[in-house]
């Protein structure tokens, strides 16, 4: 039995922490390597993981100094784990307890690399069930380019997925932090987007609707993400730490998918300036194709955007010579 390495970040989930964990600790396959990351706490959570470690071998427990963010947690997870396997969940979700077991099964059955399986989204207000809308696939294996061309933006959350740990150390895999000038609420788009666009790994489907996602209607973090605005924002800030990632994959290709998902329509002159920085040839060429670039003209008029003109020039000079 291969030792799973179980990556659990946590912050003021006194409520739902001990559903959670109990769900990871009873699971059938007991060879787990159970990782928690307690991001500073100010309730009851980590008297509770402390109440838990010392009965339960099995359990590392880590309590962060300060507040670092989910993204911070979850890589001192990734740097502390010796498992053949890694998983993650989220501090408020629980699962089946043979999930695991069901999952190395189909893993070791079909020799890949990922196992991923479906999820039920649990409306905490309303207390509705409902199965999470994710791509279907006709058979138990998928390559990577049959993901990417399934589900390259519509993500699949870390936590849906069992992983051979020498994957997520070849590629380089690892999750968004807070920086001193911004706040990282969507770290783990960081974490899909090397993954995804990796081309070298097949995955395993796993039918069951086996892990269950609570979901607050009321939470700040999901109103965000319908906020266009910020999620340009959000996505610049990810794609310039993807950049800076020790992964195989090619840095265009990178740039080139975030930038399908940034809206160019309301970037910022601030915003455009970034991105000219990180690639002059496809900001351009994006930016070209939007009407953005008339009410930059406009701007560049009335002489508020100096910036932009210098960074067009520079550029422009780079080109010539």
């Amino acid at each position: 039995m291969k030792k799973i390495s179980v990556i659990l970040p946590t912050y003021n989930s006194e409520k739902y922490i001990e559903k959670c964990v109990e769900s990871i600790l009873n699971q059938t396959y007991t060879n787990i390597e159970f990782i928690i990351i307690d991001d500073n706490s100010t309730d009851s959570t980590p008297r509770l993981l402390t109440q838990y470690a010392e009965h339960d071998q099995r359990i590392k427990l880590i309590i962060n100094s300060e507040n670092k963010g989910t993204g911070a947690s979850r890589n001192i997870g990734l740097s502390q784990l010796t498992g053949y396997y890694t998983t993650f969940m989220d501090h408020d979700d629980w699962q089946d307890l043979d999930r695991y077991e069901k999952m190395v099964q189909q893993l070791e059955q079909d020799h890949t690399d990922i196992c991923f399986s479906y999820a039920v989204e649990f409306y905490q207000q309303s207390q509705v069930y409902e199965k999470m809308n994710y791509p279907t696939f006709e058979s138990s294996i998928a390559s990577m380019q049959h993901m990417r061309a399934k589900s390259a933006y519509s993500f699949f959350p870390p936590w849906a997925k069992i992983y051979k740990t020498s994957m997520i150390k070849a590629l380089g895999l690892r999750f968004a932090e807070h920086t001193e000038n911004s706040k990282v609420f969507f770290d783990d788009v960081l974490f899909h987007s090397l993954l995804i666009l990796s081309n070298t790994h097949k995955v395993s489907i796993e039918p069951s609707y086996a892990y269950f996602h609570r979901f607050h209607e009321s939470s700040n973090t999901y109103k965000l993400f319908d906020n266009k605005r910020y999620m340009n924002e959000e996505y610049i800030e990810i794609l310039q730490q993807a950049l800076q990632c020790d992964t195989p994959i090619d840095k265009n290709r990178l740039i080139r998918y975030y930038y399908k998902m940034i809206n160019f329509n309301l970037l910022s002159i601030k915003q455009l300036c970034q991105l000219f920085t990180i690639s002059p040839t496809i900001t351009l060429a994006k930016a070209l194709s939007f009407r953005v670039v008339r009410r930059f003209i406009i701007e560049i008029k009335i002489k508020k955007s100096r910036k932009i003109i210098r960074l067009f020039g520079i550029y422009l000079l780079k080109e010539e010579g």
